[in-house]
């Protein structure tokens, strides 16, 4: 089984365009912008609509946290102890990073060979 993914975005604009990723206030300036030009999609959207987004976004992060992240803490936390000490600033050796897998086996299955 063949998967694809699509973005979609304004010609004009580019890919990848996050509002999300922006302070507040610079974010809600470009969406003002936006919304006042009325040339793309975007610009029907409603005066609250970052905060709205923003409200999701956070509920989506709490949630994710509070399934997944949460649960497998807690499988390593009984099954190894504590971690002991965490090589924050870089100065123990290259060793500084967090790795995240998100997975589901009902995807993974169409990958697999039987």
């Amino acid at each position: 089984m063949k998967l694809n993914m699509y973005h979609y975005f304004d010609k004009d604009i580019g890919p990848f365009k996050n509002l999300s990723k922006l302070p507040k206030d610079e974010a809600e300036k470009i969406s003002n912008q936006i919304r006042l030009d009325g040339t793309s999609f975007a610009s029907q959207r409603s005066k609250d609509y970052l905060t709205i987004r923003r409200e999701l976004e956070s509920l989506a992060r709490e949630q994710f946290v509070s399934i997944y992240v949460k649960e497998e803490v807690m499988e390593l936390i009984e099954r190894y102890g504590f971690p002991q000490e965490w090589n924050r600033n870089g100065d123990k050796g290259p060793e500084r990073y967090i790795e995240v897998q998100i997975w589901d086996v009902e995807v993974i299955k169409r990958f697999l060979s039987e």
